[in-house]
């Protein structure tokens, strides 16, 4: 459905299709698009918003000084737009242009290269109709290519389900064209800033959470991003680093910026350099990240090799989001090496850990954290001398055993061409490294499922012992030592169980003294 409505946004055989502006009606909507030297584009873009069956809006285009054939693109339109030409002075400037002169009560900005999808205005009207409270509505969008070919969808309320301060800080799911804002809620906190050549669609957004500006999502995508080499925000990518800095020391010094956030001002200079990184990368240009890595590990809540680790994973599932592989990281090898000291085999442990990770990885899927299955990791490949058993295997075993039993799913135990002992060792590593402790029975019927020996639901009720031992819960603890004690009386071979939980106990202790 989303292919035959990019199709015919994209066709050129709709130039000449536009609805009447009915401006005998009041206008609604203003739909703002800036424009530099995208000439070539204009006429799709302009057409995606002639197309909606939303009529009460008005069309502004403010050309920012553009040198190519803007304006002789825009001549058959003269009838059906707004224009204004100013000198350039950056596409911030250009928006506040566009919002002086609207009419609507809500503002939608367009980027000259992107596309509304379908029904974009009528859905986003309505829902702040519906929702007077709610200061802009944001959605997801389509990626796609130079030729308007589609590339992806992008769900972004999957990874910040809450749009509030602190999801505009630290994840920055902003796509202009995406949104629709109470025009009221704009002018309350100035527009754009136009010192910021860059970054100041995100110094906005900050701008109007301080100020208490809500937003909620609609979940579905309602316009068309385009992504090739020469667009301005990639071409311009190099210096984002300077201006998300600023924006950062913006926000932090606004007098609304809660204390408690205040006090994590390090940790989301982080988090935004980390971003940065990603973008610069992203658009050709990896000589370049190597400075914003060392302000990044300047301000990095993590050791050296986690660090990596954090960079290389978030980096991971960027490509793969844009249906890149994960082998163009090693174009930023180099940089990483210069950036951060770690041996060969940290390096080694960090790049076997991404495609294991990442295997199933689908385009704008919703990933659990890498971080959540890192320690996981790590411990698995320093047992692997002593258990000659590949950390591969291990986390195939939390993947396709462990973990969807626990969540009430399918288990796939092809995998299990292990031994008991292996097993045994699998689920101990599973155990300790869980968010939470999985519960006794959940272990005992994962145990009846593999059909394998006493030895090993032993071996996973010591743990389980341990585990509530640690976090003091007694009464569980008891309840699993009690099982364990049985279970072996039943199965003698299972002592050998208790051989390894007291090795293992006795190194943890030596180990945190």
């Amino acid at each position: 459905m989303l292919q035959n409505e990019i199709d015919h946004l994209s066709s050129d055989s709709r130039r000449e299709h536009l609805l009447p502006m009915h401006h005998s009606q009041p206008i609604l909507v203003s739909v703002i698009i800036p424009t530099y030297n995208n000439g070539r584009f204009l006429t799709q873009s302009l057409n995606s918003v002639f197309q909606q069956n939303f009529t009460a809006y008005e069309l502004i285009v403010v050309d920012d000084g553009s040198t190519d054939d803007t304006q002789s693109v825009l001549l058959p339109f003269q009838e059906k737009i707004h224009y204004v030409y100013q000198e350039n002075s950056g596409s911030a400037v250009a928006r506040n242009t566009g919002l002086a002169l609207a009419q609507g009560e809500y503002i939608v900005f367009l980027d000259a290269d992107d596309l509304l999808l379908p029904n974009k205005l009528d859905d986003q009207v309505a829902f702040l109709n519906e929702n007077p409270l709610v200061g802009m509505v944001h959605s997801g969008w389509m990626l796609i290519d130079e030729k308007g070919n589609p590339k992806g969808e992008m769900r972004p309320w999957e990874k910040a389900p809450v749009l509030d301060l602190e999801a505009w800080l630290w994840k920055k799911p902003i796509k202009m064209g995406a949104m629709m804002y109470r025009k009221h809620w704009l002018r309350h906190v100035g527009g754009f800033d136009p010192e910021l050549r860059q970054s100041q669609d995100t110094d906005l957004m900050l701008r109007l959470a301080l100020a208490g500006c809500t937003a909620e999502w609609m979940e579905r995508p309602t316009m068309c991003y385009r992504q090739y080499a020469q667009s301005t925000i990639r071409r311009n990518a190099p210096a984002q680093y300077k201006y998300i800095l600023r924006v950062q020391d913006k926000a932090f010094a606004h007098p609304n910026m809660p204390e408690a956030l205040r006090q994590k001002k390090e940790r989301a200079r982080y988090f935004s350099l980390r971003w940065v990184i990603w973008h610069i990368f992203s658009t050709g240009f990896p000589e370049s990240v190597v400075e914003p890595m060392m302000e990044a590990k300047a301000n990095s809540p993590y050791e050296p090799f986690d660090m990596a680790f954090d960079w290389m994973s978030y980096l991971g599932q960027h490509l793969l989001d844009e249906q890149r592989p994960l082998s163009d990281l090693d174009a930023l090898k180099p940089q990483l090496e210069k950036a951060v000291t770690l041996e060969q085999d940290e390096w080694e442990t960090i790049e076997r850990f991404l495609p294991t990770f990442f295997q199933h990885h689908e385009v704008g899927q919703k990933v659990e954290s890498p971080h959540s299955k890192w320690w996981f990791w790590k411990t698995a490949v320093l047992e692997e001398q002593r258990t000659a058993v590949s950390s591969e295997k291990k986390y195939q075993f939390w993947r396709d055993v462990w973990n969807p039993v626990f969540k009430t799913e399918p288990m796939d135990n092809s995998v299990l061409n292990a031994t008991p002992e292996e097993i045994a060792a699998f689920g101990r590593l599973c155990i300790v490294f869980e968010n939470e402790i999985p519960k006794l029975n959940q272990v005992q019927q994962l145990w009846e499922k593999l059909g394998v020996n006493k030895t090993v639901l032993v071996a996973w009720e010591l743990t389980l012992f341990g585990q509530y031992t640690l976090r003091r819960h007694f009464g569980q603890a008891l309840k699993a030592l009690t099982y364990a004690s049985w279970h072996t009386i039943q199965a003698p071979n299972a002592f050998v169980a208790w051989k390894t939980f007291l090795q293992t106990a006795i190194n943890y202790a030596n180990f945190t003294k």
